[in-house]
């Protein structure tokens, strides 16, 4: 899949991630985490952060998700499928 340009930021995402890109980055709001510099479009998003990376809260029995490239383990598919993404095919997202 190619690339698209946001034409407002000049990043380049696969055209599904665009859309929530645009949404969430610059025409939504912004929930901001009052530990680190972390900005989430969702209030989700940012709960789960803040369990996750500052309370190292992990839900019992939590499957991991290893990168078929590196080996790296992630707690979310979606997270590793970003960092494949982003490390290994060189998509921003």
């Amino acid at each position: 899949m190619r690339p698209v340009e946001c034409p407002e930021c000049g990043k380049k995402f696969d055209k599904f991630y665009l859309k929530a890109h645009l949404s969430n980055f610059h025409n939504g709001v912004r929930h901001e985490c009052n530990l680190c510099d972390s900005t989430f479009a969702f209030k989700g998003s940012l709960q789960r952060h803040i369990n996750n990376v500052h309370l190292k809260i992990v839900p019992k029995n939590a499957q991991t998700f290893p990168c078929p490239d590196c080996g790296r383990e992630f707690n979310r598919r979606d997270v590793m499928t970003r960092h494949m993404d982003v490390v290994h095919d060189g998509l921003k997202r």
